[in-house]
């Protein structure tokens, strides 16, 4: 992907997040009338639509559905968690959406979204965060969060006269001393830095699966993760 490319892709997103942080708040205003008596005729009225819309959009937690990501979340928790497996990723999603934000773990994705201005807050919960790696692997896992921000960063690598070449050339001269020359040429890649950073000790509950013997059964608590994911939103 080209600078100009990169730079479309960061506007993209950044007018789909300020769509989508408009339709959140305008949703929790919604919800928030009617938590406070307001009728939902008197809502729709208000807000210009039927009341069956209205109806749809407060009954949307409250039927017992699963939790699902919200389509229009403001923040989006980029995941991390290398050498976790499919059941814990799942509880870390379903507390992320309960909270109202959106998932990604893809890094490419969590910086377009983080250059356009987006809210992103990396999270990161990797079985490879260890106090005390070795013999006692495993006993000292932290994890960490903080909100990112998205930068390019300027590189340099090395490579042959004969790499710059068009394939006809480079065959041509594939013999030439002067074609073995390495010059360095500059880059950018995508950077994400921590602007705030949370770091805590893995939180830990029982396994609430059926059948799970609670002295074998210490598992990463999604809903304690998802509260270090707030503390970080709440530094920045």
């Amino acid at each position: 992907m080209t600078r100009n490319d990169t730079d479309w892709a960061a506007r993209i997103a950044a007018a789909r997040a300020n769509r989508e942080s408009a339709e959140a708040a305008e949703l929790r205003l919604l919800r928030d009338a009617a938590d406070a008596g307001q009728k939902p005729s008197d809502i729709a009225a208000w807000w210009g639509s039927g009341k069956p819309r209205v109806w749809e959009l407060l009954r949307r937690d409250t039927e017992g559905r699963p939790v699902t990501e919200s389509p229009t979340a403001p923040v989006t928790v980029y995941l991390r968690g290398a050498g976790r497996g499919d059941r814990t990723w799942q509880q870390v999603r379903e507390a992320m959406w309960a909270r109202g934000w959106r998932t990604t773990s893809d890094r490419t994705s969590a910086w377009h979204l983080a250059r356009g201005g987006y809210p992103v807050v990396q999270c990161d919960f990797s079985t490879s965060l260890d106090e005390t790696p070795g013999p006692w692997y495993g006993y000292d896992l932290y994890v960490i969060a903080g909100v990112v921000r998205a930068r390019y960063d300027t590189t340099a690598h090395t490579i042959q006269i004969r790499d710059l070449l068009p394939t006809p050339a480079a065959v041509k001269h594939h013999n030439a001393a002067w074609a073995d020359i390495e010059v360095t040429m500059p880059g950018q890649e995508m950077d994400i830095q921590l602007l705030t950073k949370v770091k805590q000790a893995e939180p830990l509950c029982y396994d609430s699966a059926p059948g799970a013997t609670k002295s074998l059964a210490r598992v990463l608590d999604a809903a304690a993760l998802a509260d270090i994911v707030e503390q970080a939103l709440k530094l920045a």
